[in-house]
């Protein structure tokens, strides 16, 4: 099958070459938009194009075949043709006539928590970017963005590694979905032992700004049960345990439960003890929370 090759350099699209037409050059501007066409051989002027602030195209020039990435087409958007969708953002159609996604939203569960037309972004589009369409992270425009990690959290590094870690694979569980206590208590006490106190306070401040409609003073309570079990000293060995086992017992898990989705995955035990179904109480272990690569105090 014919394969067309694009070009890039430092991000931004140069060119293309395909076994059915010509080397083409671009020209970008300096959103990443390629807003002129070049013959490679001859370096004559093919194509211009303008395009009005939300992808729908102004003007052109010239008659030669347009490029298949034009309107930020640095950062994936691929025309479409369609009649429902001008461009194809790697996990998402979009409409530039109407401003808005014509497809549905991979996140399902994200769809479904978060009201309005934005759930990829948690509802807010100008800061939070989504380039694999399954997570959304700070982009260029975040107030917390870390270049040197491009996960979009900001302090010392140990501390964006082990934030990013925790968001990636805790998140989602059940462990978080059924308990915000245990959850943003143990995140809290796992950064503050591994990082620091301004390392928990940082990314628990970001999780408030990028899901605004939860209780953010609930949420700040939590994490402060945490970090105070980590700055009173741990009792050694594994410091997420050891974290994870304060924090299930000050914060056990209740039935009925606040999310009521989550009343099928608990059970009630002996003693009236709440006990979870097919999930085990404690979080899974973190790539980005290595101990022996953390500083204490970032």
């Amino acid at each position: 099958m014919p394969v067309t090759n694009f070009y890039t350099f430092n991000g931004t699209i140069l060119g293309e070459a395909s076994p059915k037409g010509p080397v083409r050059r671009y020209g970008p501007d300096a959103l990443g938009s390629v807003v002129a066409a070049y013959s490679a051989a001859t370096g004559a002027l093919e194509n211009t194009y303008r395009n009005k602030p939300f992808g729908g195209q102004l003007s052109k020039t010239g008659t030669a075949a347009d490029p298949s990435f034009r309107w930020v087409g640095t950062l994936g958007y691929r025309q479409t043709g369609m009649s429902w969708s001008d461009v194809y953002v790697r996990a998402r159609h979009y409409s530039a006539s109407v401003g808005r996604w014509t497809s549905l939203e991979p996140l399902e569960l994200e769809a479904a928590e978060q009201p309005g037309p934005y759930p990829y972004a948690f509802g807010s589009p100008t800061t939070v970017v989504d380039p694999s369409g399954l997570q959304g992270i700070w982009g260029p425009a975040g107030p917390m963005e870390n270049p040197g990690l491009g996960n979009g959290f900001a302090a010392s590094g140990d501390c964006a590694d082990c934030a990013y870690s925790i968001y990636q694979n805790w998140f989602p569980t059940p462990q978080h979905k059924c308990n915000s206590c245990y959850a943003h208590c143990t995140a809290c006490c796992v950064l503050t032992s591994l990082a620091g106190q301004t390392c928990a306070d940082q990314m628990q401040a970001l999780e408030n700004t990028l899901r605004p409609e939860h209780n953010n003073a609930a949420r700040n309570t939590y994490c402060g049960y945490g970090k105070a079990f980590a700055l009173g000293g741990l009792a050694g060995g594994d410091t997420i345990s050891q974290c994870s086992k304060k924090c299930l017992a000050k914060c056990p898990y209740r039935k009925p439960n606040p999310r009521k989705d989550c009343n099928h995955l608990l059970r009630i035990g002996p003693g009236g003890k709440v006990i979870p179904i097919g999930f085990p109480p404690s979080f899974p272990a973190l790539p980005g929370c290595d101990p022996s690569s953390c500083r204490a105090g970032a």
